[in-house]
């Protein structure tokens, strides 16, 4: 049987759509100050997310799951206008890339 790894699944397509697709998003967000969250003012967008070198060596070999300083995911509260509070999750970029090309791939399925 064979291992249940990332590489058995998801395509360079997916990994390059999500990335397009993140790129998209932060370009309406700063357009729209309503889609405006905290995690707009981190990412930093860097080409080499998106070449298939770096899909081959850090998503396809499973690499990923080491990097905690690049992969990670970060919960935080922001206050709402009176009282209360709103939780956020915060996504590092290559997380948030991976995040949703793993999404298109089931969607993929799913249609």
């Amino acid at each position: 049987m064979k291992k249940r790894c990332i590489e058995n699944f998801l395509e360079y397509k997916y990994w390059e759509n999500a990335v397009d697709l993140v790129k998209h998003e932060l370009i309406l967000k700063n357009k729209n100050s309503h889609f405006f969250t905290f995690n707009s003012l981190f990412y930093k967008y860097n080409e080499r997310i998106k070449s298939k070198k770096y899909f081959l060596e850090i998503i396809n070999k499973n690499s990923f799951y080491f990097q905690d300083d690049k992969f990670y995911i970060y919960k935080y509260f922001a206050p709402k206008k009176i009282i209360g509070r709103r939780p956020y999750i915060f996504f590092s970029l290559p997380m948030k890339i991976l995040y949703y090309s793993l999404g298109l791939y089931i969607f993929k399925l799913c249609g």
